[in-house]
């Protein structure tokens, strides 16, 4: 029997780099946007980073993250590989 499951997704806060709290994002897409948005307009690592559980995790100038911990906004990426 299928069900719906109550799937949530991480939090984490964004922080510039004077370590001042700019919001907390929701959502994968949350995240995704701010690296996108970092890459475009060009801004350089160390102004932005992300706070998860406990770790930083800095965005360079592609918008490339410094690390990927289990558990940061991975459970689309895992499902998809019970499918394969």
């Amino acid at each position: 029997m299928i069900k719906i499951n109550d799937i949530q997704e991480p939090i984490c806060e964004l922080y510039d780099k004077n370590d001042n709290l700019i919001g907390e994002i929701k959502s994968m897409l949350q995240m995704t946007d701010i690296r996108v948005q970092h890459k475009e307009q060009g801004i350089k690592a160390g102004n932005y980073y992300f706070l998860f559980k406990g770790k930083r995790i800095d965005i360079d100038i592609n918008g490339t993250l410094s690390d990927y911990p289990t558990g940061f906004y991975d459970t689309y990426t895992n499902q998809l590989m019970k499918l394969i």
